[in-house]
C-alpha cells in the first residue's frame, strides 16, 4: 500500500467565515483541520471516483424503476434500485401491452396532477364579503 504525502493549504478567510467555522467544529467536537479536510474531500469525491454521481451526493437512486427488454421473449423484467442492496425484481414477463397501459396510466396521473396544481387560484384572495356585496366605484371621493 503506498503512502501518502501529506501536504499544508492556507487560505484567508473572512472573521465571520472563521467564527462560523469554528462554532460547526465546536458543535460536531472536531479541529478545524479536520473539518476542512472532510469538505476537501467531499468537494473531490465525484473527481476522484467518476462512478460517483455528484447529483447524488454519491447516493444511489433508491426507488428508481428500471425496465430490461428481453428480446428472446419479447417481454420485460420490471425492477426497483433498492440502493446498497441492488435491485428488486418486481416482475420478470411483463408483456409490451401490459407497459403501454402501464405507461398510458401514469401519463394520465400526471396530467390530472398538473391541471390540479394549475386550477389553484393565483393571486390575492377576495373575502367572501366583498365579493358578496361588490365594491362601489369611487368610493370616499
Amino acid at each position: 500500500m503506498a503512502t501518502q504525502e501529506w501536504i499544508n493549504l492556507s487560505v484567508k478567510v473572512t472573521k465571520e467565515q472563521k467564527n462560523l467555522i469554528d462554532r460547526i467544529c465546536q458543535h460536531e467536537g472536531i479541529a478545524v483541520n479536520k473539518l476542512l479536510s472532510r469538505m476537501i474531500a467531499k468537494e473531490l469525491e465525484p473527481i476522484i471516483n467518476p462512478t460517483l454521481l455528484p447529483e447524488h451526493k454519491g447516493l444511489p437512486i433508491i426507488g428508481e424503476n428500471k425496465f430490461k427488454f428481453i428480446p428472446e421473449k419479447d417481454h420485460f423484467v420490471w425492477e426497483l434500485n433498492m440502493g446498497l442492496h441492488g435491485n428488486a425484481v418486481l416482475s420478470e414477463e411483463i408483456t409490451p401491452f401490459y407497459l403501454e397501459s402501464l405507461s398510458k396510466s401514469i401519463q394520465s396521473a400526471l396530467k390530472q396532477r398538473e391541471s390540479f396544481h394549475n386550477s389553484i387560484r393565483k393571486g390575492a384572495v377576495v373575502p367572501s364579503k366583498i365579493v358578496k356585496y361588490g365594491v362601489r366605484k369611487n368610493a370616499g371621493t
